[in-house]
């Protein structure tokens, strides 16, 4: 692909992701759609190889964005977004609090998979969407000062993630099964960010 066609693809994606945020954090489900999540992986899948120089994989995940991008699933999609229904406030703030519950257990582990890893860097990428939406609509210091702070926690974590994935490419590391260490920086962070939800701490599993 031309420089050109990357960046283009790399914005489509970057809003088909932000939909898959809006599905996860205000929907009723707190998830995304099939078709959303069935894009988006495709879409990431793709990214990773170009970037990685696997033209092999990137025909292959773009044959299936093609199928995913014709008329028809496109239609589903709008309807998908038409008939989203938003959830409560107060169920919303339960559910960003449930998300940031999950990480002691992430912190506690003797070491975590690729898989796992991803699986971390995705609560607080859709933290990072929720703080990134409330400092437009409600522009605040301390508002600010927390979505910059968890978008430093984020590219930590996205770099490492790109790592892991050329690594798992090359076969010199298997994604859903070797174990790493999460490296201090990112961990330091992420127990910054418990301790200031009140009741947690990032020694509670």
């Amino acid at each position: 692909m031309q420089p050109q066609e990357r960046a283009a693809f790399k914005h489509i994606r970057a809003r088909y992701k932000h939909m898959g945020f809006a599905f996860g954090l205000y929907t009723p489900a707190h998830k995304r759609p099939f078709l959303y999540e069935a894009t988006s992986t495709l879409m990431g899948e793709a990214q990773d190889a170009f970037r990685n120089g696997y033209g092999g994989r990137v025909f292959l995940f773009g044959v299936g964005i093609s199928v995913l991008a014709t008329p028809f699933f496109d239609g589903l999609r709008r309807r998908t977004v038409q008939m989203a229904e938003v959830d409560r406030a107060d169920a919303i703030n339960r559910h960003l609090r449930a998300e940031i519950a999950r990480i002691p257990a992430f912190l506690d582990a003797s070491g975590l998979t690729a898989a796992r890893f991803h699986a971390l860097r995705k609560i607080i990428s859709r933290h990072v969407a929720f703080f990134d939406t409330l400092r437009v609509l409600y522009p605040a210091e301390d508002i600010y000062r927390l979505a910059r702070f968890l978008s430093a926690i984020n590219g930590l974590m996205g770099q490492k993630h790109d790592e892991l994935v050329q690594a798992a490419l090359s076969g010199t590391l298997r994604y859903q099964t070797d174990l790493f260490p999460i490296p201090d920086a990112i961990r330091i962070l992420l127990e910054q960010l418990c301790r200031a939800y009140p009741g947690l701490s990032a020694t509670q599993a």
